[in-house]
């Protein structure tokens, strides 16, 4: 989910959707995910891998595959997986 998740932000970033809409479709996405599986979704868990599938992921592959526009969102990739480790995301 938390890989799934970052990619969601990722595209966001590059397609400069605003992240407040990206935290909808991911708590949408999350709700319903959790409608059809037999357990509880942990958000602070879900939070964790998509803040660490942001740097370790989406981070290092902007990086290493030097794409048009993707060295220009770094700083955003870091803001956001800081901002989901702590917490601040819709996805409750």
């Amino acid at each position: 989910l938390g890989s799934f998740i970052a990619a969601l932000y990722y595209r966001g970033l590059l397609e400069n959707i605003p992240t407040t809409t990206i935290d909808v479709l991911s708590k949408t996405f999350c709700e319903s995910y959790a409608l059809a599986s037999s357990w509880k979704l942990d958000e602070d868990a879900i939070r964790w891998y998509t803040a660490t599938a942001l740097i370790s992921e989406r981070m290092f592959r902007s990086i290493t595959r030097l794409k048009a526009g993707r060295l220009d969102i770094l700083d955003n990739l870091t803001d956001l997986a800081s901002r989901l480790s702590h917490g601040v995301t819709a996805l409750k």
